[in-house]
């Protein structure tokens, strides 16, 4: 995630997935195409405490989060909507742009429930290119 907050969106820069199948950068033509699902997972008691969860390369359980994400945050989670988290989830490219449009329209969805949080709290289980993504989505306009 540092490293994708360090690149630019400026600049086009292409991110791969090592594949454990075949042990290349390689991405696939064929398989079945990530779909990702948004949900509100848990209504927080405080307002503007908010987690973000991502499910995707493992399960990341709710009651797993450190003890100060409390009641009193909301809990929100993207995760994969047509498989169970998992490692080799991510096969095709337009799985990593798939991910941006839901991620993107997750952060927006919270920006409009939550109104001035002072910070999402973010629990990733998530592969290296999405990892890196994620923070270029957030950060790339330096």
């Amino acid at each position: 995630m540092y490293l994708g907050s360090q690149l630019s969106n400026k600049v086009p820069v292409d991110i791969f997935q090592r594949h454990r199948d075949t042990e290349d950068w390689i991405w696939k033509d064929s398989g079945t195409p990530a779909e990702y699902r948004f949900d509100k997972i848990r209504e927080g008691r405080g307002k503007g405490r908010t987690a973000l969860i991502l499910s995707l390369s493992g399960k990341i359980k709710p009651e797993a989060l450190p003890s100060n994400i409390d009641e009193s945050f909301t809990v929100y989670e993207l995760t994969l909507a047509n498989m169970e988290p998992n490692p080799t989830y991510l096969r095709q490219q337009e799985d990593l742009t798939r991910f941006k449009d839901a991620y993107q329209a997750a952060l927006r969805t919270i920006a409009r429930e939550c109104g001035l949080c002072d910070a999402i709290h973010l629990f990733p289980a998530v592969l290296a290119p999405v990892a890196a993504s994620s923070c270029v989505f957030l950060y790339g306009s330096h």
